[in-house]
């Protein structure tokens, strides 16, 4: 057996944890700055989809507007099956279907939506994407879409409050 110091022991285990750690974060570095499929987008984990739409922007209230949604994806498996399940806010309507299911590999889907609602105001779809690659690998992505019902009202200003407080001092800051 090789004989050192407790010195020499404690300088050869920090070099060693030094190096793995230097290994891993060279490896966290690389996977995180390499490209992918995407032209050099990079995405947030969950499904590999990008989400788009034909709404318009606003609605009017009483009526039904008629929209598509959109999924396109890069990625394909032989055993994919995708559900996608629209979720609308309190006072916002979806008539129709708001679960649908995709059992075979697309490379995109689209579908059309009807929404309404009896109330002015600003709602948000949501729109939840799972698929699961038939090996028991599972993936989910939230989308929201945001529906104007009526007109676009500013919402009120509230006057300005004086206060008791102390008044703010701002310094300056060097930097060294």
């Amino acid at each position: 057996m090789f004989r050192c110091s407790h010195q020499q022991r404690v300088k050869v285990v920090f070099n060693l944890f030094c190096s793995i750690l230097f290994v891993s974060l060279s490896g966290l570095y690389a996977n995180a700055h390499t490209s992918d499929d995407h032209g050099g987008q990079h995405f947030k984990p969950g499904v590999d989809a990008v989400f788009s739409h034909s709404y318009q922007g606003q609605s009017e209230v009483h009526q039904q507007d008629t929209f598509e949604l959109s999924f396109s994806s890069s990625s394909s498996h032989s055993e994919q099956y995708t559900s996608i399940t629209l979720n609308p806010d309190k006072g916002l309507t979806v008539h129709g279907q708001t679960e649908f299911e995709f059992n075979t590999p697309q490379n995109e889907i689209t579908f059309p939506v009807t929404i309404s609602s009896q109330v002015e105001g600003q709602y948000y779809l949501g729109i939840l994407m799972e698929v699961s690659d038939g090996h028991g690998g599972r993936s989910a992505r939230v989308f929201e879409l945001p529906i104007q019902i009526g007109s676009v009202t500013p919402k009120p200003e509230k006057p300005a409050q004086q206060t008791q407080g102390r008044r703010l001092s701002i310094l300056q800051s060097k930097e060294f």
